[in-house]
């Protein structure tokens, strides 16, 4: 139909203008008349949403008509005046909203995680400067632990608080240092939570940066469990323009890298390190780049870390030029862009606000034009980046959608990934509005699922790492599918392909190839990460398939791996190839002449170097210390069964501790495991069957995981209802959960 609307005192009609029946009515109740009203007709009827005037009675007012019948929703009282800024902050499993406003008030808020409305909760100390820019962060590491939120304003002003229970209390106000400003102001906050060396240890430190109008950027490094916060530095290197924006990521324990926006439209990176042990002596800050990706101000920042030793950064910008700019960089050379990519009208307004969602896959933008603007990125394979040089072929943007919202004079925005799944953007200026994007249904596999893992990992006291050829990919090695395990790799793990001598120089080529692509890979950063995970557990055993050697190179296991299928990083003496347990000898005519050679040959011998063809000790012929199919060589199969027994040894300690004590869980990472070798998928479902029969906790964690690998395992009951139950699926990589 056709519809007409207008206003009518305090109320707002719509009319069908065919059949000549109002049919939706948006009575404002005696407050003040709306700024802004939107109606949308949908096969649930129409529905309305307005948003008070900034000094109206409420920030937020919701309504939904279905013609006569009327539901209200109304979100509480946010601030009288425009605000400014806005953070979000999940912490004991709710979420915060910390907002600055011109009325010189900061306050925190929640959403509910059901409806999504906005209460108000807590108003945090005024100040006659007035907010202009707000900061939430979490622990990482411990969702118990004290947060920290950090307000800053005019005379350049600054406000630390600690967050616990729900509980809010000022540790830092620097009006009280009597060193005010009155003709600067801070303009933009950020924080970063320092992690422990080890998942066992504590950290309650927290790097904050400011970024005023004198184009100085002042760190802090507070101790939110002695409530103290130290000024480290004030930095330098903008050109004297006035900052925008900041976002701050970490590295490493200690180790950060910093983004910092200003009114040139330039955007510095900064890279610091802190001295460990908060004492703030020794700090090193890095201009590593500076580049000018808007004409105009750089308004909003956003940086996301892929990290290890083949890690990247992803940062993300908007100006005032309406223009979104995306580069991407190698961490340990952040003085070039390996990529860069620009959207010059990616919005019709300038843009206020930006934010990279936590999974690294979308970018939300929004600003004047009241819309926000859904973008997905794609970045290539870490692996792939030494064949991109300075262009665009490494980002890939696309715009998938976007959305009105009723807040008018948009000033700021926020992202938070809630457990449903949801990425929940926060908008504020003339009000504030929540909008909600995804769910499970389009991420059954994403934050969800990531928060169950890591749930998991922290309730846990014992840790099972079980990998396949997956767990290589990182460092630039096949996988069984990539290699063909149904051809030539097949083939070439035949002991006959060594026996046959028409096939002997072929076999020698692949494993001295493959041995020497081992050695020279160097593992990956993932590895790095389950050793500091592995700091954490009682006891933790490494169980993998692989023969890249790379978990005994990591050298933080202690010893708890098992190799179940040899190492290809050393050779043995192939004199008992075709002998098995019993000492009986393989029949057909190529074996018996292979063993009358062997015969006067044999000889125990030790591991020998790669590529040595000629056993030093029985001047026979060697072969690779790995398992292959139908292999029963002793002098590799005497080293699996050793490592096999030992791991069987903790398997069934371990199993016994977790069974018998309720407040004991087992964790199995499995990473890396398709179908094409399942022998890790076997072991994997097994244990925690036992476990979960037994009366045990224990939960798996797949990684790696795609449609492909689905199914069933030959010889394992997926059907068992306990380890189904205990199956949390992560497709694609492992970076957030590592």
């Amino acid at each position: 139909g056709e519809y007409v609307s207008g206003w009518e005192g305090s109320e707002f009609y719509v009319y069908d203008a065919v059949h000549q029946v109002e049919v939706a009515r948006l009575a404002m109740e005696g407050w003040k008349r709306p700024n802004n009203v939107r109606f949308e007709v949908g096969d649930g009827g129409i529905k309305g949403k307005a948003v008070t005037a900034k000094n109206g009675k409420d920030g937020v007012i919701i309504k939904t008509m279905k013609y006569e019948e009327e539901v209200l929703a109304l979100g509480e009282k946010c601030h009288d005046k425009t605000t400014h800024s806005v953070a979000t902050l999940a912490h004991t499993g709710l979420c915060y909203v910390l907002t600055c406003s011109e009325d010189c008030t900061t306050r925190l808020g929640r959403i509910d995680g059901s409806n999504y409305t906005y209460s108000s909760s807590v108003s945090l100390q005024s100040s006659d400067a007035g907010g202009r820019c707000c900061a939430a962060i979490s622990n990482d590491l411990d969702d118990d632990a004290e947060a920290l939120l950090v307000i800053g304003g005019g005379k350049l002003e600054r406000q630390v608080y600690t967050l616990k229970n729900g509980h809010v209390k000022l540790i830092h106000n620097s009006s009280n240092e009597g060193s005010k400003q009155m003709d600067h102001r801070v303009n933009a906050c950020c924080g970063v939570h320092v992690a422990a060396p080890s998942p066992s240890l504590s950290s309650s430190f927290y790097l904050l940066a400011l970024g005023d109008s004198r184009g100085r950027i002042t760190l802090l490094l507070a101790d939110a469990r002695a409530e103290t916060v130290k000024v480290l530095e004030e930095v330098e290197g903008m050109g004297g323009r006035p900052i925008l924006c900041l976002d701050v990521v970490r590295l490493g324990a200690w180790r950060f890298v910093l983004a910092a926006g200003s009114t040139a439209g330039e955007l510095g990176i900064f890279e610091i390190t802190v001295p460990e042990g908060g004492t703030g002596e020794g700090l090193e800050v890095c201009l590593r780049h500076k580049f000018k990706p808007h004409s105009m101000g750089c308004n909003a920042v956003s940086l996301h870390t892929t990290l290890g030793d083949g890690g990247d950064l992803t940062v993300s910008t908007g100006g005032d030029d309406q223009a979104l700019h995306v580069s991407v960089f190698k961490l340990h050379a952040l003085n070039m862009a390996l990529g860069t990519v620009t959207i010059p009208n990616a919005m019709s307004s300038a843009i206020k606000a930006l934010a990279i969602n936590r999974g690294g896959k979308k970018i939300y933008l929004t600003g004047y034009d009241q819309r926000v603007v859904v973008f997905t990125i794609q970045r290539a394979a870490s692996a792939g980046f030494a064949n991109v040089s300075n262009n665009a072929e490494s980002i890939k943007l696309e715009k998938v959608g976007s959305t009105f919202v009723s807040v008018t004079d948009v000033s700021d925005a926020a992202v938070i990934g809630l457990r449903g799944g949801e990425d929940v953007i926060v908008v504020v200026g003339d009000g504030l509005e929540v909008l909600t994007v995804g769910g499970r249904e389009d991420n059954e596999s994403g934050e969800m699922e990531m928060e169950r893992a890591r749930t998991a990992i922290r309730e846990s006291t014992h840790l099972l790492v079980v990998a396949g050829a997956g767990m290589g990919k990182d460092s630039g090695l096949p996988t069984f599918e990539e290699l063909g395990v149904d051809g030539k790799y097949k083939d070439m793990c035949d002991p006959l392909s060594l026996v046959l001598e028409e096939r002997r120089e072929v076999f020698y080529e692949f494993w001295e190839k493959m041995g020497a692509d081992y050695r020279d890979a160097k593992p990956h950063g993932g590895y790095d990460a389950l050793e500091r995970m592995a700091g954490a557990f009682e006891s933790t055993y490494v169980y993998t398939s692989n023969v890249d050697g790379h978990f005994l190179r990591a050298g933080g296991f202690g010893g708890n791996v098992c190799e179940i299928h040899g190492n290809a990083g050393s050779w043995r003496c192939a004199s008992k190839l075709g002998i098995d347990e019993a000492g009986g000898e393989r029949h057909g005519p190529a074996w018996r002449a292979w063993h009358e050679r062997a015969r006067a040959a044999r000889a125990s011998g030790g591991p020998l170097p790669v590529g040595t063809r000629t056993c030093p000790s029985s001047g026979f012929l060697t072969r690779p210390n790995v398992l292959m199919f139908n292999d029963s060589d002793p002098s590799v199969l005497k080293d699996i069964f050793s490592a096999r027994e030992k791991y069987q040894a903790w398997e069934a300690a371990m199993e016994d501790a977790v069974c018998a004590d309720p407040g004991k869980a087992l964790v199995v990472v499995e990473i890396g495991c398709g179908l094409a070798v399942p022998s890790c998928r076997h072991e994997s479902y097994e244990v925690v069957r036992d476990v979960a029969e037994r009366g045990g906790k224990v939960s798996l964690i797949r990684v790696n995981f795609s449609g492909k690998d689905a199914g069933h395992v030959d010889g394992v009951d997926l059907e068992v209802k306990a380890a189904e139950d205990c199956l949390i699926s992560l497709e694609g990589g492992a970076e957030s959960l590592l």
